[in-house]
């Protein structure tokens, strides 16, 4: 439980709630890709997919219990994925030699503004142990 002196900030809380609602959604679409493999030419790059998507939401959903309480180790890990996805984002974009559009590259533009917003000294101390 947090106590009187560590709230948690607004932005943590989107981003949990953003991280949950992303890792609530993929269980599902794994599961029904798992279910329906004849939607696929290949049955084995299905169940590599079904894998990954099952990783990938495990690993949202613990971020967003960490963050949720405040844990550092999820911040620092949320810091890491925005980075590398920022990074891989940026690449493709200049191998593809496009410049991204705010409305259909959405995502391009929010990972920076997460990175900047857990660097701020106080969602840092949010995290701090009392």
């Amino acid at each position: 439980m947090l106590t009187e002196n560590k709230k948690r900030p607004l932005g943590i809380l989107i981003i949990a709630v953003l991280l949950g609602l992303n890792s609530f959604v993929l269980f599902p679409a794994a599961v029904m890709r798992a279910v329906m493999p004849g939607k696929f030419k290949n049955p084995e790059s299905a169940w590599i997919l079904v894998i990954l998507m099952l990783i990938v939401a495990a690993l949202f959903g613990l971020l967003a219990v960490g963050l949720w309480r405040l844990k550092n180790w999820a911040r620092t890990a949320t810091i890491v994925l925005a980075g590398y996805l920022f990074i891989s984002i940026s690449l493709s974009l200049l191998k593809q030699r496009i410049f991204p559009n705010p409305v259909s590259w959405w995502h391009f533009y929010i990972y920076p503004i997460i990175l900047i917003y857990l660097f701020l000294p106080s969602v840092r101390n949010a995290f701090k142990k009392k």
